[in-house]
């Protein structure tokens, strides 16, 4: 029976990454007789993710809520400078597999002793570290230590391969799955949030990296021009205060809303006409292979993901500027042949990325040290 621990930035912000992670260890769960734990770095209380009975969760390292500014930033100093000091405070069993479910800080918490089989999950590309060249140092010490590096999409891969292609004989490329039976389910659920006509979601922190502002100014650029839609923003993050006074400001209210954070976020996808985010930067977009499940094409901006997710223009459209996205608005939203046919190629497309598929190959991994 094999003891493995997952570190994790955070398991607590309600984000995608905290959704998979829950999904991943459940999925084990169930399936295996794995002994499954998980450690949280910094513990947010946004949202709770439902685990397994059988998988232990840690005492979290810093409760953000709670911590004084003082111990935020020791804790911090020692997960960059000395992490094994936090590791003999906060892990006190021994494991036969360390998960780190995203790059540098999860990563640094995990164990460099040969005898544990140190696997090392990134959630997106790492292009930001060519700029940040301290932690680029030390996330070349924590892929030294890994045995195997996950990708979960082609740009994931590739981002690590430019910057540290000495590592490329130890990458293996894992799609993020989901449960397309649960999340239909859900969907089914009533709801209190009504959309109306020509919806478009937007679901994911507002936050600058997630982009809202760029997708907020092209939906107002669309009414100037008489292109009726309406953006939902399902949410929370440090940007809302300002998007809310651009809303008022700019009199968007028939075409922008904000939802704030939306615990059942499927019933209010199903009602939309696609899925719509410009992000910075994605690992693989969850809320894109939700959407698909749901039969919702997405319109996107060129990240992580979204080229194999489109299943060439299929299911959905990659834009790089606003023409790109009014053409891709008036054909995946406005065309309802067009829009139905999109659903339709979605919902057989996701198949591909089942969450089935991904427990099996992260079983695989691990059994094949």
């Amino acid at each position: 029976m094999k003891k493995i621990l997952f570190t994790i930035y955070t398991s607590s912000l309600g984000g995608g990454a905290e959704r998979i992670l829950a999904n991943v260890v459940n999925g084990l769960a169930d399936k295996t007789d794995y002994e499954i734990s998980v450690l949280e770095y910094a513990k947010f209380g946004v949202k709770k993710e439902s685990f397994n009975p059988k998988v232990k969760i840690l005492r979290p390292i810093v409760d953000m809520e709670k911590a004084s500014r003082i111990e935020k930033l020791i804790k911090y100093f020692l997960v960059h400078i000395a992490p094994f000091i936090l590791r003999k405070l906060y892990v006190k069993e021994k494991f036969d597999v360390e998960i780190s479910f995203n790059y540098q800080i999860p990563s640094y918490l995990t164990s460099g002793s040969k005898r544990v089989y140190n696997i090392q999950w990134n959630h997106g590309d790492i292009y930001d570290l060519r700029d940040k060249p301290f932690n680029r140092f030390l996330q070349g010490i924590s892929y030294k230590k890994a045995d195997k590096i996950v990708a979960i999409s082609k740009n994931t891969k590739d981002s690590i391969l430019e910057i540290f292609p000495q590592f490329e004989g130890k990458i293996e490329t894992i799609y993020n799955g989901i449960d397309i039976s649960d999340i239909n389910a859900k969907a089914d659920k009533k709801t209190s949030i009504s959309l109306r006509e020509n919806a478009i979601v937007f679901l994911g922190r507002i936050e600058d990296a997630k982009n809202p502002i760029e997708l907020i100014e092209y939906t107002e650029k669309l009414k100037n021009e008489g292109i009726d839609i309406k953006l939902y923003l399902l949410g929370t993050g440090p940007l809302e205060k300002e998007i809310a006074k651009y809303i008022s400001d700019k009199k968007l209210q028939d075409n922008v809303e904000l939802l704030g954070y939306v615990l059942e976020p499927y019933p209010v996808i199903k009602q939309s006409k696609a899925v719509c985010m410009l992000s910075r930067s994605e690992g693989f977009p969850t809320v894109f292979t939700e959407g698909l499940a749901l039969g919702k094409p997405f319109i996107s901006s060129k990240v992580g993901g979204v080229d194999e997710l489109s299943n060439e223009g299929k299911c959905g459209v990659v834009v790089e500027n606003y023409e790109q996205f009014k053409e891709a608005v008036l054909e995946v939203v406005l065309n309802i042949q067009n829009n139905k046919k999109m659903g339709e190629n979605a919902k057989e497309h996701i198949k591909l990325f089942s969450y089935e598929t991904q427990i099996d190959n992260i079983v695989k991994l691990i059994e094949n040290r």
